[in-house]
């Protein structure tokens, strides 16, 4: 399942329980690593902002996300550069270089890779990796119903 250096998109849809959802640790979207220090996180931080950090580097979204809502997610690796998108919208907040393979990776889906405590508080809905293509470039209307069969 290695990626390759080219294109791939992750998508998913999201939503945030209330509590103390963003005080809590780091809960963790997505985790593609083995280690502390390599591979690839999506995880709220506490400003109620999601950090994207690829291969040592990190942003933060420009979006500050609110509880009890459903968002759109898709990060999407074009031409070696990370971006994100947030209910069909790029946020300009994120923009990672990284060309990394990511072969010898697990995939942590709603938790960090060792489960540490940093489990998302809420719900995740239609996860999906397309392998070799940016599926978003630019700003769309987001699916409303099952991305796939």
């Amino acid at each position: 399942f290695a990626w390759g250096t080219g294109d791939v998109t992750i998508e998913m849809w999201v939503y945030f329980m209330g509590g103390t959802l963003f005080n809590n640790g780091y809960p963790y979207l997505v985790d593609f690593t083995d280690a502390d220090t390599n591979g690839l996180k999506v995880y709220t931080e506490n400003n109620q902002k999601i950090r994207f950090y690829a291969n040592s580097t990190s942003d933060d979204s420009d979006i500050v996300f609110a509880t009890h809502r459903w968002y759109h997610i898709a990060a999407v690796r074009q031409s070696q550069t990370w971006y994100l998108f947030v209910n069909g919208t790029r946020d300009t907040g994120i923009a990672l270089s990284d060309n990394i393979n990511y072969g010898n990776t697990q995939a942590t889906i709603g938790a960090r890779y060792d489960n540490n405590g940093y489990n998302h508080i809420g719900l995740i809905s239609n996860f999906r990796v397309v392998k070799g293509q940016a599926i978003y470039t630019t700003s769309f209307t987001p699916p409303t119903t099952a991305m796939y069969g």
